[in-house]
């Protein structure tokens, strides 16, 4: 190998780069094109140059591979982090207004169920009144009651306990049951005044109470305008819907929306985290 070629070689590094002057590169060149040791010479440093390329291009794709891992993460987690969020807004708005009907059903039921024990002592006020009477003042004392309670009750009978046959036994409470025979009444007030005519019961399966104490079964018939109070007080005691009943819906609602907002909460937290590993 002759000074030229040491020459070449020293400067190949620079011509690679094209780092040398152009004076310097044309002489490179010129000797590359004639000299087949420095030419193999000249191609083994581009080889190796090249693996040193990919290494290096290869281990940065390993130094990048997990923070792009982490990034994928991220925006998969930023999705679901925002369908939880609507999710969770929506149960809310769902709850409050579960929870407001739920209040005022709540207050309706009270509502009604006052008016259901206002019916219901009044019941028993028009019996405990009637019986006291009868036992003692007689049968005529019954005027009274039919007179001072007209505005409820349109008839007002009395019945002596051997004088009916009915299917089952009276209670000694008020009790809804379909009118015995008027014709069977020892006596029948309405508005105070006795009625001897015959009488066509009222059908409605409400509108009739029956109490039997001692030796004697009262009957007393709603006025038609009255029944309407009644049926809301049967309606309350059988039909309504209990506190349980009212409140489970938003009680439902708010252990889920609870839920969720812990799930969010969460996602959260491990997005917060993912930032940082990217940082």
């Amino acid at each position: 190998m002759n000074n030229e070629c040491e020459i070449v070689r020293d400067l190949l590094p620079s011509y690679i780069d094209k780092l040398c002057s152009k004076s310097s590169e044309n002489f490179v060149s010129t000797h590359l094109e004639y000299c087949t040791e420095c030419k193999s010479f000249y191609n083994q440093m581009l080889l190796e140059l090249n693996m040193e390329d990919e290494i290096e291009i290869m281990e940065r794709q390993q130094v990048i591979q997990p923070f792009q891992k982490v990034s994928a993460l991220l925006k998969r987690q930023k999705l679901i982090e925002k369908a939880l969020k609507w999710v969770v807004i929506f149960s809310l708005i769902m709850t409050i207004i579960l929870s407001t009907l739920a209040t005022s059903n709540a207050i309706q039921l009270n509502k009604e169920q006052m008016h259901q024990s206002f019916i219901e002592q009044e019941q028993e006020e028009i019996m405990s009144t009637a019986f006291q009477n009868l036992n003692q003042n007689g049968l005529e004392s019954l005027e009274d009651v039919s007179l001072n309670y007209s505005r409820q009750i349109k008839y007002l009978a009395v019945f002596e306990k051997n004088s009916v046959s009915i299917d089952k036994e009276i209670s000694k409470e008020p009790t809804v049951l379909y009118p015995l025979p008027y014709k069977d009444a020892n006596i029948v007030y309405e508005n105070g005044e006795i009625i001897t005519n015959t009488i066509t019961p009222n059908e409605y399966d409400i509108g009739t109470m029956v109490m039997e104490k001692g030796n004697y079964i009262i009957q007393f018939e709603y006025q038609d305008h009255y029944l309407g109070q009644v049926e809301r007080a049967f309606q309350a005691k059988h039909y309504a819907k209990s506190l349980l009943e009212i409140w489970l819906p938003s009680a439902i609602t708010l252990i889920l929306t609870t839920i969720l907002l812990i799930i969010w909460l969460s996602v959260v937290k491990s997005i917060r985290r993912s930032e940082g590993l990217i940082e």
